[in-house]
């Protein structure tokens, strides 16, 4: 029997995972956003259970940290320093664009120059001040060229003039000052150019190697935190004041605080918790040239900057955006159709919860399992918006109203399993009068049902449901997918089921994301692309590979060895039989070598047929689309990017498309879809669907596309005296005259 490997997801809504952050001052609206992330439910949403830890005065942060005392910290650009040296932190986010840390110096000093020998309040550690110290070096000044008191945390000892400068943040001990009136000047760094993060949150390379997830969700929910209490300052000012006033601060500094605050995190400029590595190289230039830092010293970040979004996946800054606010990434599965997927004591095992793990490491996004009892309620629950992603789902016209799709991640043979008693069967009319099973909600029923109108097909809940019946001879035969009729055949049915036939239709398999998340499909599809071929072998045979329980004799073996070679014989004869070396040169001769639609012959074709078939019942209507401006991208990019492009929208094409249309390239950059049984209104709601996907699709090298439409209908009893293709023609170019990117029906 195959392994039963349950993956475990540390975001399970019943367990919450305890992690401590050690915050770099006492509590005050500096941490605004992590009191948000704790109150509001943001950490419990993404699994954590966070403990806040306020500084005592002698903490080493880093320290802890490093040690493992606690989990994640925040601290000043000190960090940068610190990685440098060699210590193995990982940056995850910045808060303040620039940091609070400022001079306040005694009316009469209104430049650094101005405290030459004067008696200046610094902190004893020359990292940590190493902004204010870069700040007199462009005034030609050292640390020698003024008195260093040290810090007595006393605001009071500027008030009375024992010293002529102090370090304080202007955040704070500036609204002090004004309180009491207090006249001073302020000596900012940044004024001079010198520009230091602050407020970074981090943590230690060991703990994001460990536990990546568990990173990324404090991440974004510390960040979506920080978002909140921006918009709600006062509701969060009203919270310090009732659960984390441990300084005594009234509502007023706490308000001045708020408003600084966003000065620092400058919302409008920057997206939240944004780390420019730049900038953070700035910084560490600034530690060497005030020779803190060696000149030789390496300025290498790649493994100190948290990489939310690796390279390799090549995200647009709309979809790093998204991740951004995104803490964990919902989806209904199937339960019940291993070895692709099934929720085992609601763990989700599988070769969709193995494409999903890698996933999820590659964008830093835990995904979460929203439990189903069936297919068909995985179904509802994606059409009723419950999870975000619907996992190894084909594409169908009902399907795609609710649920944009991504790229096939799995492309699978259907086949019929029955009774080993039973013949081999090449043409499927010979099944006009058995009862066959197919599970309920499956994207194949009514192309079957269309198909094969003699078939007598019953719908069952799950796939072990239907061969259980085919079994029990309920049922005279079951259809499914290759790997999982095979794999159920070999564990549970060896000597009872065999796979009888072989459909020409294909499982085409991918993810279907809600339609008010195109930047998550997007992102499937580009993450989904850089899984070489070799991880995906290696999921198949994990999950595909015949297993040989104790006591089964190598007689038995070779017997299934036996029955698996003489399908694979009847399959492949079946195969050569219909396909005949004609057959297949008039296959090519239709097939558009570039984008591998069907040509302009094979379309031409089809309306002939339409044209006649129509003549008795029915109607049909035509799509035709025009890429807007494709000529701009052959001159701006080379015709090898056109190209790309043109293969890329007939992607979009095949999997937009109903399964009894036809799509194919009607001539240089225009595209042509016959859609039989549709009415124009019907046509133009499809014809629109497609063009918001173009629209939202990010495309290579070019990213955006759009694409202008014309819709037009052929009914025999409602036809007039203009040939259809011109009325067609007409449509189309009434799209580009009104602006592009539209869709317009022929009257």
């Amino acid at each position: 029997m195959l392994p039963m490997v349950v993956l475990s997801f540390a975001f399970s809504a019943n367990t919450l995972e305890k992690v401590f952050l050690q915050l770099q001052w006492k509590h005050q609206f500096e941490f605004a956003g992590v009191y948000a992330a704790k109150e509001k439910g943001f950490y419990k949403d993404a699994g954590l259970d966070v403990d806040l830890i306020e500084f005592d005065g002698g903490t080493n942060i880093i320290d802890r940290v490093l040690h493992g005392d606690v989990t994640f910290g925040t601290t000043y650009s000190t960090l940068i320093y610190r990685y440098l040296k060699g210590d193995t932190l990982v940056m995850l986010a910045n808060f303040f664009k620039q940091s609070p840390l400022v001079l306040v110096a005694q009316k009469e000093f209104k430049l650094p120059s101005d405290l030459r020998g004067k008696k200046v309040m610094v902190t004893d550690t020359t990292v940590n001040d190493a902004k204010l110290l870069m700040m007199f070096k462009k005034f030609n000044m050292e640390e020698s060229d003024f008195t260093a008191i040290p810090p007595s945390f006393d605001l009071q000892d500027f008030i009375d003039k024992k010293v002529d400068a102090m370090t304080v943040f202007v955040t704070n001990e500036t609204y002090q000052l004004d309180k009491k009136g207090v006249t001073y000047n302020v000596l900012d760094p940044s004024a001079y150019g010198v520009r230091f993060y602050d407020l970074n949150l981090f943590t230690s390379q060991k703990e994001l190697r460990e536990h990546p997830q568990r990173v990324a969700a404090f991440r974004n929910a510390t960040i979506r935190g920080w978002k909140y209490a921006l918009k709600h300052k006062d509701e969060i000012i009203r919270l310090i004041l009732e659960k984390y006033n441990t300084q005594h601060k009234d509502y007023a500094s706490l308000k001045y605080e708020a408003d600084q605050i966003e000065n620092m995190v400058l919302p409008k400029l920057y997206p939240v918790g944004s780390i420019d590595p730049k900038r953070v190289r700035e910084i560490a230039q600034t530690y060497i040239s005030l020779g803190i830092l060696p000149p030789s010293t390496s300025l290498n970040l790649d493994r100190f900057i948290y990489n939310t979004v690796p390279d390799d996946i090549g995200l647009s800054a709309e979809e790093s955006s998204y991740l951004n606010t995104k803490n964990v990434i919902t989806y209904c599965a199937d339960p019940d159709w291993l070895p692709l997927s099934a929720i085992v004591r609601n763990g989700h095992i599988g070769m969709d919860a193995d494409y999903l793990s890698i996933i999820s490491g590659k964008i830093g996004r835990p995904f979460h399992l929203i439990p189903t009892q069936n297919w068909n309620e995985s179904l509802r629950f994606a059409r009723e918006g419950k999870c975000d992603v619907l996992t190894l789902s084909m594409a169908t016209p009902k399907r795609q109203e609710y649920l944009l799709f991504t790229n096939p991640l799995l492309n699978i043979p259907l086949v019929l399993v029955t009774g080993i008693d039973k013949g081999f069967y090449t043409n499927l009319l010979e099944l006009s009068d058995k009862k066959i099973g197919i599970v309920k909600g499956y994207a194949y029923v009514e192309l079957f049902k269309r198909m094969y109108p003699g078939i007598k097909l019953t719908e069952v809940d799950s796939v072990t449901k239907g061969m259980r019946m085919v079994a029990e001879g309920k049922l005279f035969g079951f259809i499914d997918n290759l790997i999982t009729a095979g794999y159920l055949v070999q564990k549970e049915y060896v000597g009872t089921l065999k796979i009888s036939a072989k459909f020409d239709e294909n499982l085409v398999l991918g993810y279907g994301v809600q339609k008010s998340q195109p930047q998550l499909r997007s992102i499937l599809n580009k993450t989904v692309a850089t899984v070489n071929e070799e991880t995906k072998q290696a999921i198949a045979n994990r999950w595909t590979s015949i297993k040989i329980e104790n006591g089964i004799s190598h007689a038995l073996l070779l017997k299934i060895l036996l029955v698996i070679l003489l399908v694979g014989l009847i399959i492949y004869y079946r195969y050569r039989q219909m396909r005949t070396e004609k057959r297949a040169l008039e296959a090519i001769s239709m097939i558009d070598p570039l984008t591998e639609l069907f040509n302009r012959r094979k379309i031409d074709r089809m309306i002939e047929s339409e044209v006649k078939r129509i003549k008795t019942k029915g109607c049909f209507s035509l799509i035709l689309i025009d890429i807007d401006n494709f000529k701009n991208i052959n001159d701006t990019y080379g015709h090898d990017v056109g190209d790309i492009v043109l293969k890329h929208f007939a992607r979009i094409l095949k999997t937009s498309v109903r399964n009894e249309d036809i799509a194919g390239r009607w001539g240089g950059e225009e595209f042509l879809v016959v859609c039989p049984d549709i009415s124009k209104e019907k046509a133009e709601k499809f014809a629109e669907r497609i063009r918001d996907t173009i629209e939202n699709e990010n495309f290579e090298k070019v990213l955006k596309v759009t694409a202008s439409f014309g819709v037009a209908e052929y009914h025999r009893e409602n036809i007039d005296n203009t040939p259809l293709i011109k009325r067609l023609d007409k449509a189309l170019y009434d799209s580009k005259r009104d602006g592009k990117n539209r869709v317009t029906v022929a009257l």
